[in-house]
C-alpha cells in the first residue's frame, strides 16, 4: 500500500511537471513574440526620429510624441500603417511649408529691419524692450524704431507690441518663433544674401 502511494505521486509529480513545462514552453513563446514586437516598435520609433531629425535639425521634439504607435480603443493593436504614412506627410508638408514662409520673410527683410529685429530678439532676454531702450542700443531715433517696427509687422514679422498703462509700449518677439528658430538659424537663412 505504500508502494502504490509513491507511484500515485511519481505519476501524480511527473504529470504536473509535463504541465509545468509546457506553461513554461507557451510563456517562453508570448514572452518571444512580445520582445520580437517591442524590437520592431522600436526600429520604427528609430527611424521616424531619425527621419525628422533630417528634415528639421533645431526641432528637439520627436514626432514619434505626437503620431501614437498603438491604437488606444483596441488593446494596443498596431494603427493602419497608411493613416500614419499620411498623417507624417501632412507633418512633414505643414513644416515644410512654414519653413519656407519663413525664409521667405526674411529674406525680404532690409538689413536695418532685421539689425531692429535681432535687438528686439536679444534685449527682451534681457530686460523689458521699449522704443527707448531700443532706440539707444541701436543709436536710432525712437521715431526711426516705431517706423521699423511697423515695417516688421507689415512683413508679416511676429515682433509683438504691448501698451502697459495706455503709455509705455514693450516689444518683443513671439514665443512660438523661438521656439521654431533661434537667432543664429534667421541669421543663417539671410547668410546668401550678404555673400
Amino acid at each position: 500500500m505504500a508502494e502504490e502511494k509513491v507511484v500515485k505521486e511519481d505519476n501524480i509529480n511527473s504529470e504536473e511537471n509535463l504541465v509545468l513545462r509546457k506553461e513554461i514552453e507557451s510563456l517562453r513563446q508570448e514572452l518571444s513574440s512580445i520582445k520580437s514586437l517591442l524590437r520592431d516598435i522600436s526600429q520604427q520609433k528609430g527611424s521616424i526620429n531619425a527621419a525628422n531629425q533630417q528634415e528639421n535639425p533645431t526641432h528637439h521634439g520627436s514626432i514619434g510624441n505626437i503620431i501614437p504607435l498603438f491604437s488606444t480603443g483596441n488593446e494596443g493593436v498596431p494603427t493602419d500603417k497608411q493613416t500614419d504614412t499620411k498623417q507624417t506627410k501632412d507633418l512633414y508638408n505643414m513644416v515644410e511649408s512654414l519653413k519656407s514662409d519663413i525664409k521667405i520673410k526674411f529674406r525680404n527683410l532690409t538689413k536695418q529691419e532685421f539689425r531692429v529685429f535681432s535687438a528686439v530678439y536679444i534685449l527682451e532676454e534681457q530686460q523689458e524692450v521699449d522704443y527707448r531702450n531700443l532706440s539707444s542700443y541701436l543709436g536710432l531715433t525712437e521715431s526711426s524704431i516705431r517706423d521699423y517696427v511697423m515695417k516688421l509687422q507689415q512683413k508679416g514679422i511676429p515682433v509683438v507690441k504691448t501698451k502697459i498703462n495706455n503709455k509705455k509700449v514693450l516689444l518683443n518677439v513671439r514665443q512660438e518663433l523661438k521656439q521654431l528658430a533661434t537667432l543664429e538659424a534667421l541669421m543663417k537663412i539671410r547668410e546668401p544674401l550678404f555673400r
